[in-house]
């Protein structure tokens, strides 16, 4: 048994093969459509498949459109119990306290329900891979058995430096779900442009535009950068329902990859194309960031 287990939550969309690797514990999020309910642990495992999910997310509207859920009580103390068993600590990393009450959720129910355990819950600032590439980060330091406090402050250190961008067709789903105005999803939608965005104090914003005919290539070279001030050697790269591109775009970063970063690439899980919709793209990594690098 190793000192400390990392557990973190569906949104990270870690694949099963770094679940596996680093004994990583998973708490899965909900989607509910109408009165069915599907948990989502990672890109690997889910109840619903992306086939299944765009098609029923393509019929509907903002009247009926599905609803995202964090986990109930008793998944939470039994994720915590399960990482127990690997480890004499847990840490959990979770999405972002400012768009999810899963934190303060999760707190509580380690003081209230497992009061004679040493859990700590660490809020990310972080959506989607943000959330992942802290819990993997946390993870290897883990099996290097670095303690507690150790992790905690590595934690600290580096959560500021995580970098999270993405690439959206269009605003709607964002709109759908409350989390932009009815104006911006307008000028985005309006003037025919890729919204792009980032994760910034815990919550998204936006940084700029991108006409729909150059993304691919904005995408090949800010992913050149990022292999290049990457401070970490695992970068995600995900997208939504356009493998196409999203090959293209890999396999020019394998080429261009010259310091041996480990670039996880996949199509992200149905938790987050309830937010992005279809045709979306991110990169996640750990390092230094200019929004230029995307823009220009």
């Amino acid at each position: 048994m190793q000192e400390v287990a990392i557990v973190t939550d569906g949104v990270s969309n870690l694949t099963d093969d770094v679940i596996e690797k680093y004994n990583i514990t998973i708490l899965p999020y909900r989607i509910t459509f109408e009165d069915e309910v599907f948990r989502c642990w990672g890109v690997d495992k889910n109840e619903i498949s992306r086939d299944e999910f765009f098609e029923r997310l393509s019929c509907c509207n903002k009247d009926n459109l599905p609803r995202t859920s964090i986990p109930t009580p008793h998944e939470i103390v039994t994720a915590y119990e399960e990482a127990l068993t690997k480890g004499k600590f847990v840490i959990a990393i979770f999405l972002s306290g400012d768009m999810s009450s899963i934190n303060d959720n999760a707190r509580q129910f380690a003081i209230n329900l497992l009061p004679d355990k040493d859990i700590s819950v660490f809020d990310s600032k972080q959506a989607t891979t943000g959330v992942g590439i802290l819990a993997l980060y946390a993870a290897k330091l883990a099996a290097e058995n670095k303690t507690k406090d150790e992790i905690l402050n590595a934690l600290e250190l580096v959560y500021k430096k995580i970098r999270t961008t993405f690439v959206f067709q269009n605003l709607e789903y964002l709109y759908l779900s409350g989390h932009i105005g009815r104006a911006k999803k307008f000028m985005a939608s309006t003037f025919g442009l890729n919204p792009v965005l980032y994760m910034g104090d815990g919550i998204i914003q936006g940084a700029g535009v991108l006409s729909k005919n150059k993304v691919k290539n904005q995408l090949k070279k800010y992913g050149e950068m990022i292999l290049e001030k990457a401070e970490f050697n695992e970068i995600f790269f995900w997208h939504t329902r356009n493998p196409k591109v999203a090959e293209e775009i890999y396999e020019h970063l394998e080429a261009s990859n010259k310091n041996g970063m480990k670039i996880h690439y996949f199509e992200a899980n149905p938790l987050v194309g309830y937010h992005t919709g279809a045709n979306s793209f991110a990169f996640s990594y750990i390092g230094d960031w200019d929004k230029d690098w995307i823009l220009k």
